[in-house]
């Protein structure tokens, strides 16, 4: 298995969002199968304390009910249809729990795994966000997925707390640096101190300039995109140094990468 810097590294985003509903073990299926290296998820919480896998903090977008993450049982959130959102192929789909998606990550060999945690201390409380950062931590050390795991969010304070337990051995992703930084809450430690890799971001929807690559660059950090999948977005920020594409359509990801002769 290549160390991930060692290659250009195709991340699925939410599974593939283009063939299936996000964040869904269909959807991680569908990516799995098109050769991603990596599936980047997202995390929460649930009131009576799982550990499941969604992007919003409401379920109302992805699934027939309504309620914040946070105040719902993991009972309630199991009941959702996940899927009929996306098409009724999907009816019934489920929300993924941490550990169904720890068991198919550590069944599939050389897949890597960037976790987002989204429980932000601002919003859900800093004891809830906290135990949903351990809870998810002591699942990924017990599937022995540490050595194939990307730990990442939006918020400073999580990110602090995450680096602090895993004391280096896992990779941390931050979100933005310079004018393209998109995080939230205090900063109280130099990024450079505990971060490895950085996702861009321009104007909405558009390609970093190249001098916000070449500070990504110039702080010792690897930049990465998650932007639509066209040309004229990856031909350029692969000349800028982005070492890993997070994609909502990973089969033309896949198509663009090897016509740019990286993959």
């Amino acid at each position: 298995m290549k160390k991930l810097d060692e290659k250009i590294i195709l991340a699925g985003h939410r599974g593939d969002r283009r063939h299936a509903p996000e964040n869904t073990m269909e959807g991680f299926r569908h990516a799995i199968a098109l050769g991603v290296d990596m599936i980047e998820t997202d995390i929460h919480m649930s009131r009576d304390g799982v550990v499941f896998l969604m992007h919003d903090a409401k379920v109302d977008r992805t699934t027939n009910g309504t309620g914040n993450t946070c105040d719902m049982t993991w009972e309630e959130i199991r009941a959702l249809d996940a899927g009929g959102w996306f098409s009724p192929a999907f009816a019934g789909a489920k929300v993924p729990s941490i550990e169904e998606f720890l068991s198919l990550a550590a069944a599939t060999p050389g897949l890597w795994v960037n976790w987002e945690f989204k429980d932000f201390p601002e919003n859900c409380g800093r004891e809830h966000a906290f135990a949903c950062a351990d809870k998810a931590l002591e699942g990924i050390y017990r599937w022995g997925l540490q050595e194939r795991s990307m730990l990442n969010s939006f918020s400073y304070e999580v990110l602090e707390y995450i680096a602090e337990k895993t004391k280096g051995e896992i990779p941390i992703h931050g979100q933005g640096v310079g004018d393209t930084c998109k995080m939230r809450g205090e900063c109280t430690r130099p990024v450079t101190e505990y971060w490895q890799w950085a996702c861009l971001y321009g104007e909405p929807r558009q390609l970093a300039a190249k001098e916000n690559f070449d500070l990504c660059l110039g702080m010792g950090l690897q930049p990465c995109i998650c932007l639509p999948d066209v040309m004229e977005n990856y031909r350029p920020a692969l000349e800028r140094g982005c070492r890993m594409f997070t994609s909502d359509d990973p089969e033309q990801a896949d198509r663009l990468l090897r016509e740019l002769g990286v993959r």
